[in-house]
């Protein structure tokens, strides 16, 4: 992939999979919160920008790994492990991490690795699935666009319309 290729992989990966994750959030939001999630939406998803870039850009980052490993290269299998890969991140570490009571005077360094799995695992299990889906179907999109062209062939020497010299 090009450098150019690269910056907006990684880009797009923080960017769209937060904004992706803050409309997972909202839509999984029960009824009686989904109207206060829907006006601070636009909060929701700068705060998610805070909290979600450090898992958004780790999974980026490997996932380009795991995708060769398994020789998949179609985009609907980037999507299908991107949802799987997003879950089995973020479920294991909001349960591990999920504070019993999170208050604005009682918060710890537990916190700030929680919120951003923890709030998505939050609005049910869907949620990372479909968000992981969505953000790696993306990546790969991404990804074929830059891809560095094919090697062409070099051309042939031998031309037949040259003339040799001396004729």
């Amino acid at each position: 992939m090009t450098t150019r290729g690269k910056i907006v992989y990684y880009l797009t990966a923080w960017f769209a999979g937060c904004f992706l994750a803050a409309i997972c959030i909202t839509l999984g939001a029960p009824d009686a919160d989904r109207q206060q999630w829907q006006n601070n939406f636009f909060i929701l998803y700068l705060v998610g920008l805070f909290y979600g870039s450090g898992y958004a850009l780790a999974l980026a980052w490997v996932f380009p790994w795991l995708m060769a490993a398994s020789s998949w290269k179609r985009s609907w299998q980037w999507a299908l492990a991107g949802g799987v890969l997003c879950l089995a991140v973020t479920f294991p570490i909001a349960k591990l991490l999920e504070p019993a009571k999170i208050t604005l005077e009682n918060r710890d360094w537990s916190f700030y690795l929680w919120a951003g799995p923890g709030v998505l695992n939050r609005a049910g299990l869907w949620a990372p699935l479909v968000c992981g889906a969505a953000t790696a179907f993306l990546l790969h999109s991404i990804r074929q666009k830059y891809a560095p062209p094919p090697e062409q062939p070099l051309p042939d020497v031998t031309a037949p319309d040259e003339i040799p010299p001396g004729s």
